[in-house]
């Protein structure tokens, strides 16, 4: 009964198995113009999701350039002086039309006939420097003749006495004096203040240059790093990304082609009908021994029969209770001794079944169908075995590019965006594989996929080669600091200086002036006699010589004032005057 439990198993997969190849096959038959498109938008599909993970460069240059500039307290002449010198000179460096770019070739117009322009551009400098010459060659005759005049006068007799107005013109004269030397002195203060910090910045320049030239080297060595990092280390994982891609899409498109035509219910369903003549070997078996079984039944039937009319009559003579017991019990005429044959299996028309599907040769068809699908899988297989060497060349030479531009960056330490256009060509090579239906039309799917990979890999290096490789930060903050070097911390001063020399020469001549009519003025002896005794003296004077001629009269005055003095130095010995307060 085990045995045909299973067997009946079997005949009922077996069935189920016919009518599923049924409608399979009417529907593969049905639907193979489209198994081909959808195989390949799922395994182009499938491709697009194999995703590519960069790996990021860890580069940390380290830049030593600073920006910091103590102008200690001198940043109003500075600034002064920028004023100063554009005022004397135009901020364009050259007259338009002078010189030209065309066709990138440098054209300088002849200066024989620009020499007008020229002039009148440069006339604020120019007359600058004549100025300057001629006060260098002035200066030092005047205070010569100034000084050579000065002695000569020396000699000359002067009034001993200051007039009337003297000592107020010594105060204001001494205030300008105060007021003139003590410009003066900050000229002197902001010339030695500027010639320290030219010193000092002349010192540092040499630092800040080398620190300048180490952050450059810096920026370079950073440059190229990144640069090849993105053009060799993320190009190899692409590349192994690629290969592997590659060289696994036969057994992808296998997969989905399986999915898509039910390859595998093919495969299950040529392994069940190779095994429909053991199928028909073993129903034949169930049939015989079926046949046999309803005749040992009959047999069976017969004999149990028998038993229960000799236990009846057996069970009717006994009187004892115990006999009753059992026969209540077990309720003896009750039993029923007929078979039921209808439970039985009848193998007959699935016997027939299995052999007119023998019959029919449904082995060859299923073999033939199954056959049919390993030659499809195989020949794309092989088509892909076939172009996959041309794609990986390609990536192969677009690597040796990418490996050729990064050595280029490498050796001239420069941008690499110029050079990402040139590599671009490469990436559409397997793009332009003959597209035809079948296998063929995979391959060239199947090199639209690999080239979107390549321009996905290439708009990441042309957006690193935008935003991230080459940065001009560093190199621009190094620039600055050696310019700041060059240009505030040394030539900043220097112009100071320069301007606090022209205060002190432009201060110095008026200061000379004040300083010479102020000793001239202190050289006065007596003080201003007043108009008292003036008065009385002329009086008594003219008392005498009523006749003395008008023309005389200050000639008259002077003598008679000298000889008065001097007749009372003759008598008094004079007394030292005390200082003024």
């Amino acid at each position: 009964m085990v045995t045909m439990g299973k067997m009946c198993k079997v005949v009922l997969c077996l069935c189920m198995a016919v009518l599923s190849w049924g409608g399979a096959a009417a529907e593969i038959g049905h639907n193979m113009n489209n198994i081909s498109r959808s195989m390949l938008e799922e395994v182009t599909d499938v491709m697009d999701m194999v995703e590519v993970i960069y790996s990021e460069p860890v580069i940390t240059p380290k830049y030593v350039a600073e920006l910091q500039f103590d102008m200690r307290a001198m940043g109003p002449l500075y600034n002064s002086t920028h004023i100063i010198i554009d005022a004397i000179a135009d901020k364009q460096a050259y007259p338009e039309g002078i010189v030209s770019v065309s066709d990138g070739h440098l054209y300088v117009a002849p200066l024989k006939d620009e020499w007008r322009t020229l002039l009148a551009h440069y006339a604020g400098p120019v007359a600058f420097i004549v100025v300057a010459v001629l006060l260098i060659v002035i200066l030092p005759l005047t205070g010569l003749f100034w000084c050579c005049c000065y002695w000569c006068r020396a000699r000359r007799r002067r009034r001993p006495f200051d007039r009337k107005y003297d000592a107020c013109l010594k105060g204001v004269l001494a205030i300008i004096l105060i007021a003139l030397l003590t410009l003066f002195l900050f000229g002197v203060v902001c010339a030695f203040a500027t010639e320290s910090q030219v010193e000092t910045g002349a010192a540092g320049l040499s630092q800040s240059l080398d620190a300048g030239i180490n952050d450059t080297q810096e920026f370079l060595n950073a440059t190229q790093a990144h640069a090849r990092w993105l053009l060799v280390n993320n190009f190899n994982e692409l590349k192994i990304k690629l290969n592997s891609m590659l060289y696994g899409i036969g057994v992808t498109a296998s997969v989905k082609l399986g999915e898509f035509s039910r390859a595998v219910s093919v495969t299950t369903l040529n392994k069940m009908v190779q095994q429909l003549d053991e199928v028909q070997a073993n129903l034949r078996t169930v049939h015989v021994l079926t046949a046999q079984l309803r005749l040992k039944a009959d047999h069976l039937n017969t004999g149990l029969r028998k038993v229960k009319n000799q236990l009846l009559q057996t069970l009717a003579k006994c009187d004892q209770p115990k006999c009753r017991a059992l026969q209540d019990k077990y309720k003896i005429g009750q039993l029923d001794t007929e078979i039921q044959y209808s439970q039985m299996p009848d193998v007959t028309e699935l016997l027939g079944n299995v052999t007119a599907l023998l019959d029919s040769d449904i082995k060859g068809e299923v073999a033939a169908g199954q056959q049919v699908f390993s030659d499809i899988q195989r020949g794309i297989q092989r088509s892909v075995d076939e172009h996959v060497p041309d794609v990986a060349e390609g990536i192969e030479a677009l690597g040796r590019q990418l490996g050729a531009v990064a050595d280029d960056i490498t050796w001239l330490a420069g941008n690499a965006s110029a050079r990402l256009d040139a590599a671009r060509a490469p990436a559409a090579a397997p793009a332009r594989l003959h597209a035809r239906w079948g296998p063929q039309n995979m391959t060239a799917e199947l090199g639209e996929a690999v080239a979107r990979k390549l321009e996905q890999y290439m708009a990441r290096l042309e957006r690193g080669a935008r935003l991230d490789v080459g940065r001009c930060g560093p190199l621009s903050r190094a620039f600055n600091a050696s310019r700041d070097a060059a240009c505030r911390a040394a030539l900043q001063p220097a112009q100071g200086y320069w301007l606090a020399l022209a205060w002190c020469v432009l201060l110095f001549a008026p200061l000379l002036a004040a300083s010479a009519r102020l000793a001239r003025l202190y050289l006065h002896v007596d003080a201003y006699p007043g108009p008292l005794v003036e008065a009385e003296y002329l009086y008594d004077a003219y008392a005498d010589r009523d006749n003395v001629p008008l023309a005389n009269a200050y000639k008259a005055e002077k003598r008679s004032g000298r000889e008065a003095r001097d007749g009372r130095e003759a008598r008094e010995p004079r007394e030292p005057r005390e200082p003024r307060e």
